[in-house]
């Protein structure tokens, strides 16, 4: 068990040099990482390797692409489910009609607000 301390490079590192470099000790699949900035490149890392990854908690719609992402797996659903459960609340249960969306720039960030847009955007058609 390695703590990826919710850093891409410590855990890129750590797989190579833990599981890269030992071939004895090649898993038969990894359990992790918990944010989707560090579950993305991981799983490009993984899926060349054909070691499946599950993440506990990386959300970012990002991870749905199966042809980037062909050996990684999650136990909870996407954000875009999420986002258009909110849509749907703040139109629908809030009444309102515009919405602002505060996110941080990485790529859970960055896929949630994109998440968000096109749950807007599908609910107006």
């Amino acid at each position: 068990m390695y703590d990826t301390e919710s850093s891409q490079t410590i855990a890129l590192d750590t797989f190579s040099r833990v599981v890269l470099e030992n071939s004895d000790q090649r898993p038969g699949a990894v359990f992790g990482a918990w944010r989707s900035a560090v579950s993305i490149p991981l799983a490009v890392l993984t899926g060349t390797r054909d070691i499946p990854q599950f993440s506990p908690l990386s959300t970012s719609t990002e991870l749905d692409d199966t042809v980037q992402y062909r050996l990684f797996s999650r136990v909870i659903p996407s954000d875009a489910g999420t986002a258009r459960a909110a849509v749907a609340y703040f139109r629908n249960r809030l009444d309102a009609s515009f919405l602002g969306v505060l996110y941080v720039n990485d790529s859970y960030g960055s896929a949630f607000h994109q998440a968000i847009q096109e749950a807007a955007v599908d609910r107006e058609e």
